[in-house]
């Protein structure tokens, strides 16, 4: 079994979020990640995060054993621990984190849904122990949007992060993007998978025979 590292720095991977107080603007270069509803003056702002990982270091036919999905709390938030963080499969394959808004998903084409087209097959949800605890997503949904990403998706795994309940008052983590200098702190993506048989070394064997005939 093999395990693969994805972040920012060792590979390809790309983030923004996305805020319906400010339809237009894009937060591709921005840190930290906000995820849930902040205040915004008198104004409530719903912020769901994008997120994509490029799984193409991983060998074709490899099977997938586990993986997870690690974003890392700034403690800047203000968490209810009660609402969930929920990780669904973007359906819209083109996003851009330069151009991705609320509205569009490159800056110029609208989203047929404001905020990001999602599918909840494979969905997940995590709830937190504590406001500053770090959002950790590997089940077994994981597992299967990386397998869908491998073989549909061009090895492209795209994500939206979200409050299970967005509500009208405050409730937002912040996440450490991967413009983030510390790479440790960057979100990450762990994936233990088995190559196929034909990349697995073969079983060793000195050559030699013993006296009926078995090698060792």
């Amino acid at each position: 079994m093999a395990t693969l590292t994805l972040e920012r720095g060792l590979s390809t991977v790309l983030d923004t979020y996305l805020n319906n107080n400010n339809l237009s603007t894009n937060y591709g270069s921005t840190s930290p990640l906000q995820i849930g509803t902040a205040l915004e003056g008198k104004n409530a702002a719903v912020c769901r995060a994008l997120l994509r990982f490029d799984l193409s270091l991983i060998p074709a036919g490899s099977s997938i054993n586990s993986a997870t999905l690690t974003l890392t709390n700034t403690g800047s938030g203000a968490v209810l621990i009660a609402n969930g963080f929920e990780l669904r499969r973007v359906t819209q394959q083109n996003w851009t984190e330069a151009g991705a808004t609320w509205s569009t998903y490159n800056g110029t084409s609208n989203w047929n849904v404001p905020g990001g087209d999602t599918s909840l097959v494979n969905s997940s949800t995590v709830t937190l122990a504590h406001a500053g605890d770090n959002v950790v997503f590997n089940d077994a949904n994981v597992v299967a949007l990386i397998t869908d990403a491998i073989a549909n998706r061009a090895n492209l795994l795209q994500l939206l992060v979200k409050r299970a309940s967005e509500p009208g008052t405050q409730d937002f983590g912040a996440f450490y993007s991967s413009e983030n200098g510390t790479p440790a702190n960057r979100p990450t993506l762990v994936v233990a998978y088995t190559p196929p048989a034909s990349l697995r070394p073969a079983p060793f064997s000195s050559g030699f025979q013993d006296l009926v005939g078995n090698l060792f």
